[in-house]
């Protein structure tokens, strides 16, 4: 065999002609996009539809619990009220003698303050305490033995709710006596 001859062996393979691709169809091709925008924009619509039905919904459930937040609280005060209605009934009719009004308004008191400590609403402890302005508002000064900027007298009670002062307590607060100071050496 002769290398310069070919034998069918040695053909390359015919090739297949690529068939030419379709043409897209613009007016095919703009109608799908058209039809994925208008999908896309019934989408979003919906979607700010049911933000705004939440936003609604929510502030209505804000306004629900604002109204009706105090309830529990309202019903667990509602003894010491009936104990003070008790209290000021038996002194109209007057069938209460001193001790027995003492002891109504004392129940309650100390219903009002269990039902105010179960909602975490306390005194600020003030008498006998150094003065702190956050706790306490000095209205005055009062002469005594105790140290200086101790609280000595409670003219209106604090009070706070958890750890935020709701109303600071004012007081008076101790000043050296002029005669308890000792004399200014020379």
């Amino acid at each position: 065999m002769d290398h310069g001859e070919m034998t069918t062996e040695d053909a390359p393979e015919p090739r297949e002609e690529a068939a030419p691709e379709p043409q897209p169809d613009p007016a095919a091709e703009l109608a799908k996009a058209q039809a994925q925008a208008a999908e896309y924009l019934d989408l979003a619509k919906r979607a700010k539809a049911d933000f705004l039905n939440y936003q609604d919904r929510v502030r209505r459930e804000r306004e629900e619990l604002r109204k009706y937040a105090v309830e529990s609280f309202v019903f667990d005060l509602l003894p010491a009220l009936e104990s003070l209605a008790h209290t000021m009934a038996a002194l109209r009719a007057g069938t209460a003698d001193t001790k027995a009004v003492l002891d109504g308004v004392a129940i309650a008191e100390k219903e009002f303050l269990r039902v105010l400590a179960k909602n975490g609403i306390t005194p600020i402890e003030a008498i006998g305490r150094i003065f702190d302005p956050l706790l306490h508002e000095a209205v005055g000064t009062v002469p005594s033995d105790q140290p200086e900027n101790t609280v000595v007298e409670e003219t209106r009670g604090g009070w706070k709710i958890h750890d935020r002062v709701l109303r600071p307590a004012a007081v008076r607060i101790a000043q050296k006596s002029p005669a308890s100071e000792p004399p200014p050496t020379a």
